[in-house]
């Protein structure tokens, strides 16, 4: 596949929440690849990066929609579980 055969479909500031979205479109058998624009030659606090997450052109609607409904669901529902 040429870079015109993915297609940006998310932005995040976080490593660990655009690798936790990756897993959950992977498991909805949609391929994602990510780019990651931080710098580890200039290490800085906090984590300024963006890291973007792409998918075939196909899946874009798929995807868009799985995200869409990842990012709905409230973060701390397990935790109500508990108490």
């Amino acid at each position: 596949l040429s870079e015109k055969d993915w297609v940006l479909v998310y932005s995040a500031f976080s490593e660990i929440e655009a690798n936790m979205l990756k897993e959950n479109l992977e498991s909805a058998e949609i391929e994602v690849s990510i780019l990651s624009q931080k710098d580890s030659s200039f290490p800085v606090p906090g984590d300024l990066s963006t890291i973007k997450l792409f998918v075939k052109k196909a899946d874009v609607p798929e995807a868009l929609e799985f995200i869409q409904e990842v990012k709905s669901k409230p973060l701390d529902s397990d935790e109500d579980d508990d108490e």
